[in-house]
Parts: structure tokens; sequence; C-alpha cells
């Protein structure tokens, strides 16, 4: 027969003795064995070697647990363990709760852990775990979830589950997954970051906001304030606002730039992105630059786009290519269709071969003309034919010194015509150009689009082209026989320059034939010069139109 007895404490109660103790006042021991009911008001429903000992104190039933005081202080007010095995709750804790499971401890004030077993919060205010294994809090308004060794050492941060996850940011969640960390930042602020789930990823955080997210995936690393990985593996967000979507082995380190996707794509550009592809670069020098896709591209200059292909690469600015293994160095400039164009002309668009369409049925068509809107048209004129007889050619310059000052800005009378090597020529009439001379014989009468381009490397290797004399560069061309000058620019050196880049044009010109034409340049800066093969060079270029 059961029997409730007085225990040691006023006002305490034991159920039957079988070695249960109830020291404190108003206390009690309803069964078991070898429990202990320590101060005042504590329970002990029952179970084996329980000890209840700081004031307002229960514990269920289980074996071996026990709820830590000391007589002197009553420590550890208000805690709760409902059952499980070797569960404690330390002297420094008040108001926590253990619901079962085995080995759980809790050190910190208003704890709580469901159970699981050597789950462990360690300090800190208002902490959760509420199940799984060897998981660990060490901070405030922390939770885990579940999983197993799983860390949260910061603040307002959360740990759903999974897998030896760390967070050491503030306000940070981790969802799941395996081995993923969030680390503080440099100045020990950065918070408020995500990782979803996956293998390895890592959110390094920069500053006192950093607001950057991995969504899954695997290896994947961001360093940046505001970044974005979305998954894939062994992608990289290093700057401010940066998004990777996915794919595998991506940089992009750059402010605000984004990668969606692909193998081994690299932005390093502002404001720049990669859509997918494989080993696509986008360099410093090229903000606000696209390539869509496709393999081996590369963008140096800026506000241009490469939608997709392969081995293309833009070196000018505002350019745009849709081909295969072309190039454009010129700025504004388009190579649309084919393989291995190469643009160097400013303002232009290339197209290896063009068929059009839409135009509607006149007969006969001799050409193609451009009517009073500019549109190009059929023409039944045989007379306003849009023709392609044309001359290009671009090499190396002769060298170019300083000369005297008295020919002043008369081109005319300046060096003999620069003279290059042909390396591309497109018309019907052989002989028409003479590299040994850089003299161009117009070989038939009629209208002449004409074009010069002269870019000069800068004598002195600090200061370029710069001249206290604040001398002047001209270039253009001229008519070899009346000395006229068809088309001219300049070049001023009052400003540190390292190059020298003269262009000009005019376009419609009424040639004669024979009329003997060349490219000259006049150095007036008393800066004496010699070319820097292969890097300097001049272009001359005609086509008739008419």
């Amino acid at each position: 027969m059961a029997i409730i007895i007085q225990g040691i404490g006023p006002g305490s109660t034991l159920r039957d003795s079988n070695t249960n103790l109830s020291n404190g006042s108003c206390s009690t021991v309803a069964g078991g064995q070898l429990n202990t009911s320590q101060l005042t008001e504590t329970i002990v429903g029952g179970g084996c070697k329980n000890t209840a000992g700081p004031v307002w104190s229960t514990i269920g039933g289980g074996a071996c647990n026990r709820i830590s005081t000391t007589k002197a202080s009553g420590s550890a007010p208000c805690s709760t363990i409902v059952g499980g095995w070797r569960n404690v709750i330390n002297v420094n804790s008040e108001r926590s709760t253990i619901g079962g499971g085995a080995c759980n401890n809790i050190s910190g004030i208003e704890g709580f852990i469901g159970g699981g077993i050597c789950n462990n919060i360690i300090t800190g205010v208002d902490n959760t775990i509420a199940g799984g294994s060897s998981n660990s809090i060490r901070e405030s308004n922390v939770t885990i979830g579940g999983g197993q060794l799983n860390r949260a050492f910061a603040i307002n941060s959360v740990i759903l589950g999974g897998n030896c996850n760390l967070t050491q940011s503030i306000s940070s969640v981790i969802g799941g997954g395996d081995n993923n960390t969030i680390l503080p930042s440099v100045d020990g602020k950065g918070n408020i970051n995500v990782i979803g789930g996956g293998a390895r990823n890592t959110i390094d955080p920069f500053g006192i906001f950093s607001y950057s997210t991995i969504l899954g995936g695997q290896c994947n690393f961001t360093s940046g304030a505001n970044t974005v990985i979305g998954g894939g593996t062994n992608n990289t967000a290093l700057q401010i606002n940066s998004i990777v979507g996915g794919g595998s082995f991506n940089l992009a380190n750059a402010a605000s730039p984004a990668i969606g996707g692909g193998v081994r794509n690299t932005t390093l550009g502002q404001i720049s992105s990669i859509g997918g592809g494989s080993g696509n670069t986008i360099t410093t020098t090229a903000c606000s630059s696209t390539i869509g896709g496709g393999f081996g591209n590369t963008i140096t200059g800026q506000r241009s786009a490469i939608l997709g292909s392969s081995s293309n690469k833009i070196t000018g600015n505002d350019s745009f290519i849709i081909a295969t293994s072309s190039s454009v160095s010129a700025n504004r400039s388009v190579a649309l269709g084919g393989s291995n164009v190469n643009v160097t002309v400013d303002d232009s668009v290339y197209v290896p071969k063009l068929n059009i369409r839409s135009f509607p049925n006149t007969s006969p068509i001799y050409g193609l003309a451009v009517d009073a809107n500019g549109f190009v048209v059929p023409s039944t004129n045989p007379g306003v034919n849009f023709v392609v007889d044309a001359f290009l050619s671009e090499g190396s310059p002769d060298p170019v010194n300083s000369v005297s000052s008295g020919l002043g800005n008369d081109l005319s009378n300046s060096l003999v015509a620069v003279t290059q090597t042909p390396t591309l020529q497109y018309n019907d009439y052989i002989g028409s150009y003479d590299n040994a001379t850089g003299i161009w014989t117009c070989p038939q009468s009629g209208r002449w689009n004409m074009s010069f381009y002269v870019h000069l490397t800068g004598p002195d290797a600090v200061n370029g082209w710069y001249s206290l004399a604040e001398g002047m560069i001209y270039a253009g061309i001229v008519d070899v026989v009346t000395g006229e000058v068809y088309a001219s620019s300049t070049f001023y050196t009052s400003n540190i320059q390292k190059y020298a880049d003269i262009n000009g044009g005019q376009w419609g010109v009424l040639l004669n034939a024979g009329d003997q034409l060349c490219v000259r340049v006049l150095n007036t800066t008393g800066l004496n010069y010699t070319t820097v093969a292969p890097d300097d060079y001049v272009r001359f270029s005609t086509q008739r139109v008419g």
C-alpha cells in the first residue's frame, strides 16, 4: 500500500520512502526512487535519480535529470524537465524547459529544448532547440529546429535543420543542408543573411548590413552585400548587388553584375551581365556590358553586347556582335552575321552578306539607292546604282618626325604620303594603290566616299604626346598633284595623352579617273616620333557610290 509521508521541509510530502527526499518547504516527490526535491515549492513526479533544485521547479519523470541550484542563491527558478535521461538545467538558468530526450543542457535564461540528444543552450535569453542532436546555441533569441551538430552563435538567428551548419551573423537563417556557414562581418555587425540549403555554401558578410542569400547548391561563396546565388556549384559573388543564378565556377566580382548560369563565366565590369554559356568574360573596363551566352566571348568595351556564338571580342564602346569568331575594335559599331568579321571603323555596320527580301515588285531593278527618308530601296535608274567598287588599305605608317614650324598647317607641303601595305583590298582595278608611295589613283570618274584613320603612340612613355609648346598633329587626305585637302582633322597636345588618334572623312566627293590621293601627316609638336609597330597604324579607304 502506497503511503504519502511528511518530507524534511515544512509542508513537503513524498510518496513512500524509496530513498526519495523532499527537503524544501511545500515540495513534493510523488513517486519513483532516489529522487530529490530540494527547495521551496519544487516537484518531482517520478522516475529515478532526478533532482529538482531551485524554487518553483518541476521534473516530471525520467532518470538522472537535474535542475541545478545552490541553496544560498536559489538559482534556476521556475524551470521544468518533463522527462528523458540526464537532461540538465544549470545554475544560471531561469524559466527554462527541457521536454525530453537525453543529455540535453540549458545554461541560458528562458531556454527551451524539446527533445533530442546532447543539445546545448550555452548562454543567452529566449532560445529554442526543438530537437535533433548535438546542436548548440550561444546567443539570444535563437532557434534551431533540429538536425545535428548545428551551431547558432548570433542573436536572432535560425537554423531549421540539416547537419553541421553554422551561423555567426545577426538575424540570419540557414534552412538546412550540410556544412553551410554564415560568418560574421569584419566589423562583427554583418547581418540578415540567408542560406536556404545545399552543402558547403558560405556567406562572409561585408559591412553592417549584408542582406545576402544563397538558396542552395554546393560550394558557393559570397562576401558582398545584397548578393544572391541561386544554386549550382562553386559559384562566387564578391561585391555589392551581385547575382549568380546557377551553373558552376562562375564569378561575379564587381558592383551590380549578374550571371544567369553556365560554366566558368566571369564578369568584372560594373552593372554587367552574362546570361549563360561557357568561358565568357566581361573585364573591369566593360561596365554596363552584356554577353547573352555562347562560348569564349570577351568584352572589354563599355556599354557593349555580344548575343552569343563563340570566340567573339569587343574592345570598342557601345558596340554589338551577332557573329562567330569576330571582333569589334571600333566604337558604336556592329558585326552582324557571318564569321571572322573584323570591325575597325567607328559608327559602322559590317554585314558579310545582306539579303533584303521585302522590296516591291518593280522591274527592272538596276541596283539599290537611298530615298529621301534614308531607306535603301530598289533603283530603276541605271545612273543611280548603289555600287560596291571600293578600296581599303591599312598598316603601320612610315616614321612621322617633327618638322619645321614654317610649314604651318599646310598638309600639301607636309611629309611624303604615309605608306602602308594594304591588308584588305576590294576592287577590280589592280594597281590603283601603290604601297611604296602610299598614293591611290582613282580608277573611274564618279562620286566617292573616302575616310582615313591615324593612330600614333606617344613618343614619351610617361607623358605621351604632351608638349609645352601646345602643338598640333594634322592628318588628312590630300590630292598629290593639286595639293587640295579633301578631309582633315587635328590632334591637340596640351593635355597628357598616350595616343594620338585622328580620323575624318568626306562623302560623295566628285573625282576624275586618274586623280591621285594619299594620307599625309604633319607633326608640329616639336616632339620627334618613330613608329611603334605593330600598335601604330594608318587606314585609308575609298568607295564609289555613284
